[in-house]
């Protein structure tokens, strides 16, 4: 399993702290196993985002609230 998190995806004041157990392993992965294409860095938007002109919509999180500020 590969984890990948989006730069200042957690607040780190609102993060958990204690304890965890970290265990390192060698990997060896085949490339063309690889079912992902990696894409320009994702960039946020400095204002609001009009989803309604978006050219592509991948998803939708939480910050959308209702389903009708979205239809």
């Amino acid at each position: 399993m590969i984890l990948s998190f989006q730069s200042a995806a957690f607040n780190e004041k609102e993060m958990l702290t204690g304890s965890s157990t970290i265990t390192t392993f060698d990997v060896e992965l085949d490339v063309s196993s690889v079912r992902s294409t990696s894409e320009e860095p994702f960039q946020e938007a400095a204002g609001d985002v009009d989803l309604e002109n978006a050219e592509l919509l991948v998803s939708v999180g939480r910050g959308i609230e209702k389903e009708e500020k979205f239809t």
